[in-house]
């Protein structure tokens, strides 16, 4: 992802970029994971430039989580596209900090939009960690927005497809536990190129519930009905995700 050219102004980020090969599918068509990656990397600025950034809470023993991601696109872009992305910062609600985005075409015409959820855990304990300054720099870059939070994805009814996974070593990140950023990749791959070939997923939302580690075998089940789609995994009893989606016909 080309991302030079990057701009944030009352800690709203705007980040313009070409749709690169290697973010797309057999279809040329900008993947569900390179949506997701690209908004948290528009996040990720906007934080940077505040000074409430991965690095600058790692002193304070803190790490920045994601819980909730939700992606709708009337046009998924297309390799060789300029894309535009609005990262907005909403106003706290208590311990959560909710983002939204805006995704226009080369044209200025808004084709997408996104919400993140976040929260604060202390790197150590893995709880939830409360840090009032964090708020307190949002609300004096003033940023006073505030929108519903972000919707929680939801399993589907009816009998699924079963299947027991183990993450691969590619799929982990820093902190030695499945990047959130491959969740939507595995929904891809459970549905298989066939089925990928035909369809995109215009539409989904992520709900995180639980860390997967390489050491585990989680428990997955995929429901679809019509369209519309449902990917979610379990540790015993214990979610730890929930995909849902729906499939749109390629054009």
């Amino acid at each position: 992802m080309n991302g030079n050219d990057i701009m944030t102004k009352n800690g709203i980020t705007t980040l313009t970029l070409l749709i690169e090969a290697d973010e797309c599918d057999t279809a040329a068509v900008w993947r569900p994971s390179a949506i997701v990656t690209a908004m948290q990397r528009a996040t990720h600025y906007a934080r940077e430039a505040l000074g409430i950034d991965w690095s600058s809470l790692a002193a304070k023993g803190a790490l920045w989580v994601v819980s909730r991601v939700n992606v709708s696109f009337e046009r998924i872009p297309k390799m060789g596209e300029n894309l535009t992305i609005r990262a907005i910062p909403q106003k706290p609600v208590k311990a959560l900090y909710p983002w939204r985005f805006e995704f226009s075409d080369g044209e200025g015409r808004q084709i997408g939009t996104g919400e993140t959820l976040w929260n604060l855990m202390d790197a150590d304990t893995r709880r939830l960690a409360i840090l009032p300054d964090v708020a307190e720099t949002l609300l004096q870059a003033g940023i006073t927005e505030r929108g519903a939070l972000p919707s929680a994805a939801l399993e589907l009814d009816g009998d699924p497809r079963r299947l027991t996974f183990t993450p691969a070593y590619t799929d982990l990140d820093i902190n030695g536990h499945a990047s959130h950023l491959r969740y939507i990749d595995w929904c891809c791959n459970i549905f298989g190129a066939g089925i990928m070939s035909r369809y995109a997923i215009q539409r989904f939302r992520i709900a995180y519930m639980h860390e997967v580690r390489i050491d585990s075998h989680a428990d997955i089940e995929l429901r679809t009905r019509g369209t519309d789609f449902s990917f979610s995994g379990y540790y015993g009893d214990t979610p730890a995700f929930v995909i849902d989606g729906t499939l749109a016909a390629r054009k």
